[in-house]
């Protein structure tokens, strides 16, 4: 729940901030556009970052619907700058991309909105809507073909009845077998740690060992160094006497 407010709040700062800028850089059509763009791009960077849909499908569709409108911004600048210069073979194939793009997305709006209302309303007439739905396919295949429509004159008792099945698989079948997979993953964790811990506790013999042998070879060195000088010094007393 504190997720979705703090998503709210986000959207409501994004439509406050382009309201605020629009009105305050009214008459500096550029600096209000590139900030509004500004704007719209730090929105897309919280919708990647955080997924705030419980859905993949809605959190993909905001953000293709964020890319289209940053993607507009700029047309819509090249399209003020052409305006401006009198370009009128820059203008044109500028709006009919924008046009393109907008018209892409808002029926990829309208679709998953008509989708998920007839989803809604007809759970109730299931048999006589499927039934229907089939006489259609059969008297017009060719409306199969249109993605839009195929979604919506799919069987619905037929797909719930494969979504049945596909989950009774995965509980009996793949569930155990991630499982197994679960435990063999922290068995072979495990050993390494063990091993991490054996290999660690070989380097620390051998760094003991190393160090001692090395201290023995200073000692060795500090007794010859310190017998040579005692006996150069005693052999030059005799010298001197004789």
């Amino acid at each position: 729940m504190g997720h979705a407010y703090f998503w709210e709040i986000i959207r409501i700062a994004q439509k406050e901030l382009k309201i605020i800028f629009i009105t305050y850089f009214e008459d500096f059509i550029v600096i209000k556009v590139t900030i509004i763009f500004l704007i719209t791009r730090l929105y897309l960077e919280f919708n990647q970052k955080y997924k705030p849909y419980k859905l993949n499908t809605l959190n993909r569709l905001d953000q293709k619907s964020t890319n289209i409108c940053l993607v507009s911004i700029i047309l819509a600048i090249g399209l003020y700058v052409a305006q401006q210069s009198n370009s009128l073979e820059v203008q044109i194939p500028y709006q009919i991309i924008i046009i393109i793009i907008n018209l892409h997305i808002n029926y990829l709006l309208i679709s998953k909105i008509v989708v998920e209302y007839l989803n809604e309303k007809t759970s109730n007439y299931q048999d006589a809507l499927d039934q229907f739905r089939f006489a259609i396919r059969k008297n017009f295949p060719f409306l199969n073909k249109i993605r839009f429509l195929s979604r919506i004159l799919a069987d619905r008792k037929q797909l719930k009845i494969r979504s049945n099945s596909l989950y009774v698989k995965l509980k009996h079948f793949l569930i155990p077998k991630a499982k197994e997979i679960l435990i063999l993953k922290k068995q072979q964790y495990l050993i390494t740690i063990e091993r991490n811990q054996q290999l660690n506790i070989v380097n620390r013999l051998n760094f003991f060992i190393i160090s001692q042998v090395f201290i023995m070879k200073e000692t060795t060195l500090l007794c010859l160094y310190y017998y040579g000088s005692f006996f150069f010094e005693r052999y030059k007393l005799q010298a001197l006497w004789i």
